[in-house]
């Protein structure tokens, strides 16, 4: 049997006014937020790249004044997302250059016997626990993401298995 509520204008309006009026930050944030989106499906037609987008948006929040740096670090999950943009983007230069089969091709050779996932979960949390020691954690999870990821793709396993023991060994 299914059971229906109805909701009356009066709760609505009373919710309403719970909430209270937008706010300067609120309204800001809500065309940002649909100029965003407008330009996220328009990706394709204006050739504007979503990350140029989002890139702008926080820009233009931080302009206003809605979005400052203790809002940046401490309120939301920005290190980690930097942390993982910073990471690809340096996949991509390394891969640019050559950079990655060649550091690819020498720790094949010193790592080739690490085909057992579970070695190789248990040796790359050990190189992350002694680079930790001697670097700053967003250094070293960078440095050995981006190390440690073609080995992950040469051995047969997700590259997202070492990014993630990385991070999540170093802190």
């Amino acid at each position: 049997a299914e059971t229906s509520k109805e909701i009356s204008k009066e709760y609505i309006n009373e919710q309403l006014g719970v909430l209270g009026k937008l706010t300067r930050d609120e309204k800001i944030t809500s065309v940002v937020l649909a100029c965003s989106l407008i330009m996220f499906v328009l990706e394709q037609v204006t050739g504007v790249t979503s990350m140029t987008v989002a890139l702008i948006a926080l820009c233009v929040l931080n302009m206003f004044k809605v979005v400052g740096p203790q809002e940046f670090t401490q309120r939301t999950l920005w290190p980690l997302i930097v942390f993982v943009g910073v990471a690809l983007g340096m996949g991509n230069v390394f891969g640019a250059v050559g950079l990655n089969q060649w550091i690819s091709g020498i720790l094949t050779q010193v790592m080739g016997g690490l085909t057992n996932p579970y070695l190789f979960v248990t040796v790359l949390c050990l190189v992350t626990f002694v680079v930790r020691i001697l670097l700053a954690q967003p250094t070293s999870n960078i440095i050995l993401t981006t190390l440690f990821w073609p080995l992950a793709a040469e051995l047969g396993m997700d590259p997202w298995i070492a990014g993630i023991i990385v991070y999540h060994a170093g802190v």
